[in-house]
């Protein structure tokens, strides 16, 4: 089942707005008509969040009708770019080769389960405040609808491995593009800037703004970008580029206008550990108010996590802060 999510044709036009809505208002249709996930805007889960296997608020893949799973599908292809679509769906494949690798092993894992990512829906899509939810293993997309804009964080992501070179999935590499980048800027980095870069701590087992951490770091540290020449900065705007490229178009402009709202000066680059992909790493770009981090969980090069907070707008706190001060 899992190969026919590559097989849904992504949408014909760039998504937008009301594209989004027009696919969140199907989806609730479809799942109307049996399972229904649709919940009030301010349900408690809506704010929970973890990258973990396991069961959550929401509708599963494998809960879904032909018909609700395409509508789930072309949902989450209206808040994402075609990289962006490309990349989780490898995320949900790297299941299924996990799962095989345990059955192979001797020692199957139910929770290695590519149809085990599950959707929600909050609110009222495009009226007032709505938003998606779509959770799983290694991922956790969150995207809040407001009349003030909209916020697509927090955005969990990750792989194992890093790469598939054999079997069914070969080829599959969801956030080797984005590994790329980073390795290349570090490697343009002098000695200096190399120190500079380094963090004095050891290499954090995983990321460490997870789930209830969110506002751990609180002081940029590292190598600011005022720091980088002018190829080095650019590999940088390639960088956070490559995290706003992920969301569909509009949803992309928005992510990028905020992170680069400070100017790219206000963005630290930090390092700890190893300058190829095959060893342990961990990096950190810092803004004026948003993180991303990226880590190879624990000692393994072929394990990794990122993930990308706005410390004022996860789930359009900032937004929805905005509408009540406006309207009292």
């Amino acid at each position: 089942m899992v190969l026919l999510l590559l097989l849904i044709p992504l949408l014909s036009i760039a998504p937008d707005a009301n594209a989004r809505v027009d696919a969140a208002r199907s989806y609730r249709n479809e799942m109307m008509s049996g399972t229904t996930d649709a919940m009030p805007f301010n349900h408690p889960e809506r704010t929970r969040w973890n990258y973990f296997p396991g069961e959550r608020v929401g509708t599963r893949l494998s809960a879904m009708t032909g018909p609700q799973r395409d509508a789930a599908l072309h949902l989450l292809q209206s808040v994402l770019s075609k990289q962006g679509y490309e990349t989780v769906t490898g995320i949900f494949l790297l299941d299924a080769v996990l799962r095989d690798r345990a059955i192979a092993a001797g020692k199957p894992d139910v929770s290695r389960d590519p149809d085990q990512y599950s959707w929600a829906l909050w609110g009222e899509p495009g009226e007032g405040s709505w938003g998606i939810r779509v959770e799983g293993h290694h991922l956790s997309l969150n995207v809040t609808e407001t009349q003030g804009g909209t916020r697509c964080t927090p955005l969990f992501l990750g792989a194992a491995p890093i790469q598939v070179d054999t079997g069914p999935h070969k080829g599959t590499a969801p956030l080797v593009h984005i590994e790329r980048i980073a390795l290349a800027l570090r490697n343009t980095l002098s000695a200096q800037q190399a120190a500079n870069a380094t963090l004095s701590h050891d290499k954090p087992h995983d990321v460490l703004l997870g789930p209830g951490r969110e506002d751990f770091l609180k002081q940029p540290e590292g190598l600011s970008a005022a720091d980088l020449n002018g190829p080095q900065r650019a590999m940088l705007m390639r960088l956070i580029n490559a995290y706003a490229g992920l969301l569909a178009n509009d949803l992309g402009q928005q992510a990028r206008q905020r992170l680069l709202a400070g100017g790219p000066d206000a963005v630290h680059f930090s390092w700890i550990g190893g300058t190829t992909i095959d060893q342990p790493r961990y990096w950190r770009l810092h803004g004026l108010d948003w993180i991303i981090e990226f880590d190879s969980v624990g000692n393994s090069a072929d394990h990794v996590h990122t993930v990308w907070h706005d410390l004022q707008g996860n789930f359009g706190k900032d937004l929805l802060r905005e509408h009540l001060d406006h309207e009292h």
